[in-house]
Order: structure tokens, then C-alpha cells, then sequence
């Protein structure tokens, strides 16, 4: 299968924002009290770049399920408020960067499979 312009910008796009993710987990834990969690993320991000690299419709699915967790996830915290470590920020910051970071990791999965499956990015 060859990949053309777009689909190689889809595929940047998703790499740059995961990769920045991660090395801002890194920066921000150990990385061997983080070392399971980072495993997980390194084994997601390479399935779901394979997925989108083929334009297969669970690179959509996992995606939204991801998102969908997060959001659950967020919803809990929120309505149960359990004691944050505010030594860093305030626990406001903490969930408005939260937030966000669902907002901008759901925004780009979604973006990049419909430039991927829009622009017949993955039909050469």
C-alpha cells in the first residue's frame, strides 16, 4: 500500500502529538515509577499508527473509545473531587489541563483519520 502526501501529514500530525505527550509524561514522572504506564503507551501509539497508516476503521473506533474512558474518567473526578497533590498547580489547573488534553488528543485522532480517509491518503 502506498501512502501519498496527505497521508504522510496524517500520520505526522498523530506521531508529533503523541510523541509530545509522551515526552511530557516522561518529564513529568520517573520514568521507573512511570515504566509500566509507559509500555502501554508506546504499544498503543505504534497500533494506533499502524491502524491509521492503513486507514482501518478501529484506528476510529479505539480512538473514541479512548476518548470515551477519558471523559468518563474526567467525569468522575469531577463529581467525586478526590484530594489532588497541588504542590505543582491547583487543582482547577490540573483538571482544565486535563480538559484539554482530552479536547486536543480527541480533536487530532479525529482529524488525522478523516485526512487519512477524506484525501484517499492510504490508496497511493
Amino acid at each position: 500500500m502506498l501512502i501519498n502526501g496527505y497521508g504522510i501529514l496524517s500520520i505526522l500530525l498523530y506521531t508529533i502529538w503523541n510523541i509530545w505527550v509522551l515526552t511530557d509524561r516522561i518529564k513529568r514522572n520517573e520514568i521507573r515509577n512511570y515504566l509500566p504506564g509507559f509500555v502501554f503507551d508506546i504499544v498503543y501509539f505504534v497500533s494506533m499508527l499502524y491502524l491509521l497508516a492503513t486507514s482501518n476503521i478501529n484506528f476510529l473506533l479505539i480512538g473514541t473509545l479512548y476518548i470515551i474512558l477519558h471523559v468518563i474518567f474526567g467525569g468522575l473526578i469531577v463529581l467525586f473531587k478526590p484530594e489532588i497533590d497541588t504542590k505543582k498547580m491547583r487543582s482547577s489547573e490540573v483538571m482544565k489541563n486535563y480538559w484539554t488534553y482530552v479536547t486536543i488528543d480527541g480533536s487530532i485522532t479525529l482529524i488525522s483519520f478523516l485526512i487519512m480517509i477524506l484525501a484517499g491518503a492510504g490508496n497511493g
